[in-house]
C-alpha cells in the first residue's frame, strides 16, 4: 500500500480541512480586542452556513460558508481544523 499524502488516506478525504481543496481561510478578528486582530476562521466551500447572520460583528458569522473553526490564532490553525463530523466528503 502506498503512503498517504498531506493527511489523505488512500480511500477517503483529508483528515484536516487545511489539506482539502474545498477550504478557505478568512480573517476573523475579535471586534473589540486588538490582540486578536489577526484571528482566522476556516470555512468549507461545499456547505452553506446554516447560521449565517449578516448583522453579526464577526466575519465568520457573516460568511456564506459553514465554519470549521472560528477565532483561531494563526499559529494554532492546523490543530484547530481537524475534519468535522459533518464533512460533505465523508458520505
Amino acid at each position: 500500500m502506498g503512503k498517504s499524502k498531506k493527511g489523505k488516506s488512500p480511500t477517503g478525504p483529508a483528515a484536516n480541512c487545511l489539506d482539502c481543496p474545498n477550504h478557505r481561510v478568512i480573517p476573523d478578528p475579535e471586534p473589540e480586542d486588538w490582540f486578536c486582530a489577526t484571528d482566522l476562521a476556516v470555512v468549507c466551500t461545499k456547505v452553506q452556513n446554516p447560521e449565517q447572520d449578516p448583522e453579526s460583528r464577526w466575519l465568520s458569522d457573516r460568511n456564506p460558508y459553514r465554519c470549521v473553526a472560528q477565532s483561531c490564532r494563526p499559529h494554532h490553525l492546523h490543530e484547530d481544523t481537524n475534519r468535522p463530523g459533518w464533512c460533505p466528503l465523508l458520505n
